[in-house]
């Protein structure tokens, strides 16, 4: 068998609750690991980062570690291009009442890290008097959508943030198509979705300083400091007022794309030599 390996971020940020419960515990998560992982006839990850790490947490053979990397979602690459949906239409169906907002697809876990945003989005209002609207798309988790909506409230910031879970294929695409910007303060990486998801649309991405300088994002995002929120709020008014700098950040995001899509494209290949390899040793038994 093979395993895929996506991140240790059970071992970089065990503080959060669902490094410590995902998954039964801990322990558990690690017991698994090193059986799997040495056990495993092949590994696959999705980064340089991704392979130093296992090398270096889990010490084993570099020669089982093959890199297949990440694709955007399928549901965005399969979009229905007769459904076209208008900017005025994607306000309308989110209620989004600002004239610009900002996107966040992301489960709500607490290691995802919405509350930084909410306090960017308060930054704004309070001390440089511009409204920005924020969508939230996503599944509840270890019920910490509650706690979302609490500090939402407490911050006043209710006509700012609109709050859905799992939306259609086509209403993410167009979120993604007209939001100011993706924006991603995850504590876990060294690699995500959302900013590969926003290079291939087309749309700006403000992404964690914790991975910012990552193979997969490298010069093609704009980092914002998790911790501190207004480094994420300078970063949406430089945005707002700097239409040049909007315009180029979706360029480099498309080259960034272009560059990824390269890598994406030996993915098969690279799995059926792992297959053909394993077939040349099987042949020695029944």
């Amino acid at each position: 068998f093979g395993v895929s390996f996506w991140d240790s971020g059970h071992l970089q940020f065990p503080q959060f609750p669902e490094s410590r419960k995902n998954y039964h515990s801990f322990e558990s998560k690690e017991y698994l690991y090193n059986l799997l992982l040495k056990k495993s006839s092949y590994i696959v990850t999705d980064s340089i980062e991704n392979k130093d790490n296992l090398l270096k947490q889990y010490n084993v053979d570099e020669k089982k570690i093959n890199l297949i990397y990440s694709e955007p979602a399928t549901d965005l690459l399969n979009i229905d291009e007769k459904k076209v949906l208008s900017k005025k239409e994607i306000f309308n169906k989110f209620d989004i009442k600002n004239k610009e907002y900002i996107f966040y697809p992301a489960q709500y876990w607490p290691h995802k890290n919405h509350i930084y945003i909410l306090e960017a989005i308060s930054i704004l209002k309070e001390k440089y008097g511009r409204n920005l609207s924020v969508v939230f798309t996503g599944k509840n988790k270890f019920n910490n959508l509650n706690h979302i909506k609490q500090m939402t409230e407490k911050l006043n910031l209710q006509d700012n943030v609109t709050f859905k879970n799992f939306v259609e294929s086509n209403d993410l695409f167009y979120l993604y198509k007209y939001a100011l910007a993706v924006t991603v303060p995850t504590y876990m990486g060294p690699t995500n979705h959302l900013p590969l998801e926003g290079f291939y649309v087309g749309t700006p991405v403000l992404y964690s300083n914790l991975w910012s300088e990552t193979e997969q994002v490298k010069g093609a995002v704009l980092s914002f400091d998790l911790k501190n929120a207004n480094s994420l709020s300078i970063k949406i008014i430089d945005l707002l007022d700097k239409k040049d700098l909007r315009d180029t950040m979706i360029n480099k995001g498309k080259e960034k794309y272009s560059e990824l899509l390269k890598k994406i494209g030996q993915n098969q290949m690279k799995l059926k030599e792992i297959f053909k390899s394993f077939l040349i040793i099987k042949k020695n038994w029944e």
